[in-house]
């Protein structure tokens, strides 16, 4: 069973190529564009990349931050639409992939939780935490859209957290804002890590183990065993180059869940066009 992993897309934000020495660029235009990107790669690679492959369905998995929002002064000043245009325009494209994926997969499964950045408060809540959130308005718009056509189910979170298994592997789809902290030699891992171990003694005193903890939030692509952390659609920004962070490229996280053995296949879907380098050879040493 394949799962594509969709979060941090930060819908309606721009970012300038010339404040962070052309490493990258976004915008609507860029946008729709990566999205049909990643539809179109993940799914020529599952279908066409394999031999004879069979799979009941496909996860695409919501992981939250789908628009930009304007919880900081310099978002709601840059952004390319105020957050109504950019809700309706991301529910627009969002109808496509997931019908695009039911087409292609014949079932499609929706587990969703909502980001930080879409909220409508000053500061994110606790109580009432999806209610004041434009994810969720978007995820419910889109289940309101489907809700007749038996392909496609939604789980979408009333708290943080989702869990749901796929042939027995269970996961737990989290935003990852909670998680907090790190340096410059640790990087995200330290408290993504740390924050996970918290997790999984809270959830095995109230009975909801966990094998894999999904979340999104670093904008860094970590696919491991106990946890896979998503890339971003909207890719490097002034921010992370104002922090020196790594440069990490726009991409989603993609993976097989296997009957048996669990994770298996995983690999990054590349959504941005990237130019073809001159050949090397491909083993040399000294």
């Amino acid at each position: 069973m394949p799962t594509l992993f969709a979060s941090d897309w930060h819908w309606g934000e721009t970012v300038d190529q010339l404040q962070i020495n052309n490493t990258n660029k976004y915008d609507l235009k860029i946008a729709h564009k990566r999205a049909r990107n990643m539809i179109e790669i993940a799914t020529n690679l599952l279908k066409q990349r394999f031999n004879n492959p069979e799979y009941s369905g496909i996860v695409f998995a919501l992981g939250g931050d789908m628009v930009s929002g304007d919880i900081h002064e310099e978002l709601s000043i840059t952004n390319e639409v105020e957050m109504m245009p950019a809700v309706l325009d991301l529910w627009g494209v969002l109808i496509w992939c997931i019908d695009r994926l039911a087409d292609e997969f014949g079932n499609v499964f929706v587990p969703a939780v909502v980001g930080n950045h879409g909220r409508n408060t000053h500061k994110i809540r606790n109580k009432n935490r999806v209610h004041t959130s434009f994810d969720w308005l978007v995820y419910q718009f889109l289940a309101k859209h489907f809700e007749k056509d038996e392909r496609i189910k939604f789980h979408i979170g009333d708290g943080a957290d989702v869990y749901y298994e796929v042939f027995n592997h269970r996961y737990l789809l989290t935003h990852g804002d909670q998680f907090r902290g790190g340096d410059g030699m640790i990087g995200a891992l330290g408290p993504i890590i740390r924050g996970d171990h918290r997790k999984r003694t809270r959830n095995a005193q109230i009975n909801f183990e966990y094998d894999t903890m999904l979340l999104g939030h670093w904008h860094q692509l970590i696919q491991l065993q106990r946890l896979i952390v998503n890339g971003s659609l909207k890719g490097y920004d002034e921010y992370a180059y104002i922090n020196n962070f790594p440069f990490e490229p726009p991409r989603q996280a993609l993976w097989l869940t296997h009957p048996e053995y669990g994770i298996t296949f995983s690999a990054p879907i590349l959504v941005d066009n990237f130019e073809r380098v001159n050949q090397s050879e491909w083993v040399k040493w000294k």
